[in-house]
């Protein structure tokens, strides 16, 4: 991936965050690393569904979302 790539990543990954009402700016910075880590991930309707459900912050629901992978990818090396 070009720097461009990875910047336009970023970029997207920033203005989701805006459009889904984050406000902790070191939430924002981790969901744009986040992005770019995993080109596509922010198009996914199930992550699109978890961080935009209410009853909790946007970043919560990002917290939640990354508690559970990790789970699942400890999982998955345990069973290598």
């Amino acid at each position: 991936m070009t720097r461009e790539q990875t910047l336009a990543i970023m970029q997207a990954a920033y203005e989701f965050a805006e459009r889904a009402g984050f406000t902790s700016t070191p939430h924002i910075v981790h969901l744009m690393y986040f992005a770019a880590d995993a080109p596509g991930v922010l198009d996914e309707p199930a992550v699109i569904a978890q961080l935009r459900k209410p009853g909790s912050t946007p970043e919560q629901r990002f917290d939640d979302l990354l508690a559970v992978l990790s789970v699942e990818l400890n999982r998955l090396e345990e069973g290598r």
